[in-house]
Order: C-alpha cells, then structure tokens, then sequence
C-alpha cells in the first residue's frame, strides 16, 4: 500500500471513530507534514511563544479574545505559544499586529553580515577578468 493511501486509510479510521463519538459535530482532519528542525531552532520557537504569550498577558487579553481578533481559533494561539513548528508565519504575524509587535519583524534579516560575505566572495575583482 503507498504511503498517500495509508495516510488517507488512517484518516478515513480517524474520522469514523471521531463520528462515532460524538455524531453531531462536524470534525475535519487535516495532516500536516512538519519540517524537522534543529534543537537549537525548535528551542528558539519555544522561546518566541512564550515571548508572545508573556506580551498577551501584560496587555491582560484572554487567550480567547487574541485568537478571536487575529483571525484563529484558540487551539491555534495555543500551539503558537506553545512553539509548535506546524503554525504558519502568517499565524505569528497575525498575533503580533494585535500585540501590537509587527514591527519588531523589520529587525529580522536587516543586517546580514554573513549573506554579504558571500555576495562580496562571488564578485570578480576589479581588474581581474
């Protein structure tokens, strides 16, 4: 059996069992595939979940009521603060305009000492053809 046709067989199981348990609610599954990263970048992830939840609790908003004005559901601000690398960046923007941070992304990449580096090491010298 390929791999897409098991993932879709224990999708199919999944949701029987979630419409066996509960028949009035509509549940959707969706798999995502997460990129595995670094320890060092999963802690760096952590680090900024927790960053953005001390910001939410300083501005005493509920979790409910951030999630509510930055467009996602509670279970996804929850996986946000908790650094789940599955969130999207579109999902850390959104939570960072209603904190009011947005701005602090025009830091990121503003200075690249090593991309430069390497811009400078592939240009030909001068003189030299």
């Amino acid at each position: 059996m390929s791999t897409s046709r098991a993932i879709l067989q224990r999708s199919k199981v999944i949701l029987f069992f979630a419409y066996c348990l509960n028949k009035s609610a509509i549940i959707t599954y969706m798999a995502k595939k997460v990129t595995a990263l670094e320890q060092a970048a999963e802690l760096r992830i952590r680090q900024f979940g927790e960053r953005l939840r001390t910001a939410r609790l300083r501005r005493r908003l509920t979790a409910k009521h951030l999630a509510e004005r930055a467009g996602m559901t509670a279970v996804t601000l929850r996986n946000l603060e908790r650094g789940n690398a599955g969130v999207t960046i579109g999902a850390y923007l959104a939570v960072m305009q209603v904190l009011g941070v947005d701005g602090d992304l025009d830091l990121l990449l503003q200075d690249d000492p090593l991309g430069r580096q390497v811009q400078d090491a592939n240009l030909p010298q001068r003189g030299a053809i």
